[in-house]
């Protein structure tokens, strides 16, 4: 006859008689499996990353599917400038860059910064252009602003377009385009044409540093958002300026 508090069957250790070595032994496995666990999701969730890979769902008229601009919808370490209403990103340690122009030129830059990463994506040859999948290898410009329904760009933001611009000096054959993008905020025709102009200032100004005659730019205005709109961090992040190496 069938007993249903019959032990024969069990595992070692979890009968009448167990001396708890079996719920010892379960116990150290689940530990090992939740270090695993969360060394894998801690190593996953690096804040920076040299090329943003995702971002809020939407389409992309140019791309042919969703602009995926650092990291997911994880948010960038940074913070919000609150006089100027600015996202200022933790760019990093300073390190030099050495360009291949003919005279070595020597550049100072944030290790996370947006010249660090455009040097990163021409220098390796490992790095290629996916002409494919357009919705890969955006930057975001992390010192380029703007004042409040302007396209004057501060003098940071010059600054930083000299360096982008010296650097694809230094890469011939380098061709990029620039995407403007605005928050969802207000009338959405009115971002989307400010967020153009803002996109062609940037173009026209890297155009002479740069050596090109023209570079392409769009403006996009509150279509793919990197960071929620319901915060002002968030909505200052998507106020931003991204380029796109389109061809090495």
């Amino acid at each position: 006859m069938h007993n249903e508090h019959d032990t024969h069957h069990l595992a070692p250790g979890f009968g009448k008689n167990t001396n708890g070595a079996g719920i010892f032994f379960l116990a150290f496995i689940f530990v090992v499996l939740g270090l695993f666990v969360w060394w894998m999701w801690n190593n996953n969730n690096k804040e920076f990353d040299y090329y943003r890979i995702e971002n809020a769902a939407g389409s992309h008229d140019d791309h042919g599917g969703d602009h995926r601009a650092d990291a997911g919808t994880l948010k960038p370490l940074g913070m919000l400038d609150t006089v100027t209403g600015n996202y200022i990103y933790d760019i990093g340690e300073e390190i030099e860059i050495i360009l291949p122009d003919s005279a070595k030129t020597v550049l100072v830059v944030g290790r996370n910064s947006t010249e660090a990463k455009l040097f990163k994506f021409l220098s390796d040859d490992n790095l290629k252009v996916d002409s494919i999948d357009k919705t890969k290898g955006w930057i975001t410009c992390d010192r380029i602003f703007f004042g409040s329904n302007h396209t004057d760009l501060t003098e940071e933001s010059k600054l930083q377009i000299e360096r982008l611009g010296t650097i694809l000096k230094a890469f011939g054959n380098a061709e990029i385009k620039v995407g403007g993008y605005s928050d969802s905020t207000g009338s959405s025709d009115v971002n989307t044409k400010l967020s153009g102009e803002r996109a062609f200032a940037v173009a026209s100004n890297l155009q002479p540093i740069s050596g090109r005659t023209k570079i392409e730019s769009e403006g996009y205005g509150p279509l793919h958002p990197i960071a929620e709109n319901e915060t002002p961090e968030g909505r200052a992040m998507n106020r931003r300026v991204d380029i796109r190496v389109i061809k090495k």
